[in-house]
């Protein structure tokens, strides 16, 4: 879970990078991106306020996916796998 988790940090902060540079270039989007996953812990982690102890060794990245969750800027989508 730790390792599909970081993706969703690293895909949260470059759909960030991207919404900024779309609104320097005044083609701003208004609408959250959606981030699609594979893994429901991974989608249910960040909305849900209750702390799991075994993560506290991702703490500082899943408080900030969980900001840029509830601020709206992006959400997660479970997108199950047939394999």
């Amino acid at each position: 879970m730790e390792g599909e988790y970081k993706v969703v940090v690293v895909t949260t902060c470059k759909a960030i990078w991207l919404k900024r540079l779309l609104k320097d270039l005044h083609m701003e989007e208004s609408d959250p991106t959606t981030i699609y996953c594979d893994n429901l812990t991974n989608v249910q982690l960040p909305t849900n306020p209750v702390f799991y102890p075994r993560t506290n060794h991702i703490e500082v990245h899943y408080h900030f996916v969980r900001e840029q969750v509830f601020s709206g800027e992006v959400e997660l989508a479970y997108v199950p796998t047939d394999r």
